[in-house]
């Protein structure tokens, strides 16, 4: 139905935050967020371990619905990766079509995580 693109760039006109950059270093984001209409009841996330970890305590659907995080070898893809899925079957039907493990094996440092989810709800609320 729609799609929002968000550029999250770095500030490069500050010097503090240059200076940062040097203890911290930092890259410029893109973030595609697609809104499906009919989408079959599943969540499911493949990211790189650090982020997945943040995934897993800050999301609510992630933390609810996919308690363990599986290894990609499976898929060939970098052992950098893990995958979060609710059904295993999602896992085999994305990461199953050799188009999708080329492009993401071509290019592993530019991606961070996908995120599918029918009930999406964002981060977790503080209580």
């Amino acid at each position: 139905e729609g799609m929002l693109v968000e550029l999250k760039f770095i500030k490069r006109q500050d010097m503090i935050g240059i200076i940062s950059q040097l203890i911290r270093p930092s890259c410029d984001q893109l973030i595609v967020k697609v809104t499906m209409d009919e989408i079959d009841t599943f969540v499911f996330c493949m990211a790189t371990k650090k982020t997945a970890q943040k995934l897993s305590k800050d999301m609510t659907d992630i933390s609810s619905f996919c308690p363990e995080k599986k290894s990609v070898d499976k898929y060939g893809l970098s052992t950098n990766f893990v995958v979060m899925s609710e059904l295993g079957e999602v896992a085999s039907a994305v990461l199953g079509d050799p188009k999708i493990c080329a492009i993401i094996n071509k290019f592993p440092g530019l991606l961070d995580y996908l995120h599918f989810s029918d009930q999406y709800s964002g981060p977790k609320q503080p209580e």
